[in-house]
């Protein structure tokens, strides 16, 4: 089942990250790219189902957490390339 929500939540994560790449930064993104989303994905949804069937949610918190750092360190990335061109 897990197998499922990552193709799942990567295809949607392509579609977010091609979109919003093209209209706003005029790049092609990475293959990281869009792993973070679905990473960040995944551990949201592991939050919600934890916090709904009341268990311990540690790897969730730390998952999100992990895709939030990862994404920033990106966003430095771009932000540097950007102001390269």
């Amino acid at each position: 089942m897990f197998f499922y929500w990552v193709i799942g939540f990567g295809i949607i994560s392509s579609l977010i990250i091609n979109w919003s790449f093209k209209k706003f930064l005029n790049m092609k993104p990475t293959f990281d790219d869009i792993m973070i989303l679905t990473l960040f994905f995944l551990g949201t949804y592991s939050l919600i189902e934890d916090l709904i069937k009341a268990q311990d949610f540690f790897v969730s918190i730390m998952c999100t957490l992990t895709s939030l750092l990862l994404a920033f360190r990106r966003y430095k990335n771009i932000k540097k390339i950007s102001q390269k061109a």
